[in-house]
């Protein structure tokens, strides 16, 4: 997990505002497209989302200094 609190979660500029400011990644997305929840129209697609973080498919990676 990451030590950083991160104030809100932002899906545009992810990798800008996230990744690069607190060195987190989202691994495991399991969808073809990196949008927040609200954007998906699919239940089904919602539904793969809401199980891979039930089941922690999907986790927030804190990159160490050698990935960062």
């Amino acid at each position: 997990a990451a030590k950083a609190s991160v104030p809100k979660m932002s899906y545009k500029n992810f990798d800008i505002k996230i990744i690069a400011y607190y060195g987190v990644v989202i691994k495991g997305w399991p969808l073809d497209k990196f949008v927040p929840p609200s954007l998906i129209k699919s239940q089904t697609e919602l539904k793969v989302l809401l199980w891979a973080w039930e089941t922690n498919t999907i986790h927030f990676y804190k990159l160490t200094n050698e990935e960062f």
